[in-house]
């Protein structure tokens, strides 16, 4: 087993897509729960600590109802410096009318309905521009390994509209061959695929025991599945021990997957803001 880092792809992003607009110091918008999980503020608190290295400037705000959420919405939306909205948190019933209220160009996470179905419409390759943070960390990991995505079997594991299925659809349109599975389902067998993409937050999800017979065609894991442990530290879902002796890659959620997410998610805020300055055309 081998567990990869997210230099590359984060210096190359940080080099082309960040560096050269420093100086336009936009603001990122956060919308989180009073009653925020304790991953929803592991990453508002990661996003805003890394932000002070890129000269972003983060408002996180608590929101205890949609109401209330729609309103920071709102007043982010008629900020002219605010160049990204995120809302991290699930408020339930509803929580998809609010994150459409999101617009379109500020809808950095691709949370909204219209994002989602210009990232499913899309008949090009992608690579992150329409897809959430977290599932574009996911391709882009990959894509900087230089897979042949044509001649890849991938499975993602979990079908949430958050992560799942758009890393899926994302991976399709790389050509490579996708098989989706609903964590509920019992006895997969993952033994056939070369790529395997864990979405699911639950505790040592993905284990050995999926691969019945054997790993020999097991190549890549990316594992997009957060979860807190006892003491509240948020880790990955992969038992990564299961692994140690298979002859395979792993990204690994934490020191990987979740700091390139973050990175992304600052690339597509300052990619907003050169284009309003008219830095980027």
């Amino acid at each position: 087993m081998e567990l990869l880092t997210p230099i590359k792809p984060i210096s190359e992003l940080v080099d082309l897509l960040i560096t050269p607009y420093l100086h336009l110091n936009p603001s990122l918008g956060i919308i989180l729960s009073t009653k925020a999980t304790l991953n929803e503020k592991y990453y508002a608190n990661s996003i805003q600590e890394l932000a002070k290295t890129y000269n972003i400037d983060v408002e996180i705000v608590e929101c205890k109802d949609i109401p209330e959420a729609g309103l920071a919405i709102n007043r982010f939306k008629r900020n002219q410096k605010i160049q990204g909205i995120i809302n991290l948190s699930n408020f339930g019933d509803g929580n998809q009318n609010l994150n459409d209220t999101i617009p379109l160009r500020l809808d950095v996470n691709a949370y909204s309905s219209i994002t989602k179905g210009k990232l499913v419409s899309s008949d090009g390759q992608i690579a992150f521009r329409c897809g959430p943070c977290g599932a574009a960390a996911g391709l882009k990991i990959l894509q900087y390994e230089n897979i042949d995505f044509e001649n890849k079997r991938i499975a993602v594991i979990g079908r949430s509209v958050q992560v799942g299925r758009p890393l899926a659809e994302m991976l399709c349109q790389q050509g490579a061959s996708i098989s989706v599975f609903n964590e509920n389902l019992k006895d997969i067998d993952l033994s056939r695929f070369n790529v395997v993409c864990n979405t699911v937050n639950k505790k040592d999800f993905i284990t050995s025991s999926f691969w019945k017979e054997g790993t020999d065609h097991l190549e890549y894991m990316i594992d997009i599945g957060a979860n807190a442990n006892k003491n509240g530290i948020t880790q990955g879902s992969i038992r990564l021990d299961d692994f140690n002796n298979v002859d395979c890659k792993i990204a690994p959620l934490v020191g990987c997957i979740d700091q390139l997410t973050i990175i992304i998610l600052f690339v597509k805020v300052y990619m907003n803001a050169a284009i309003m300055s008219g830095d980027m055309m």
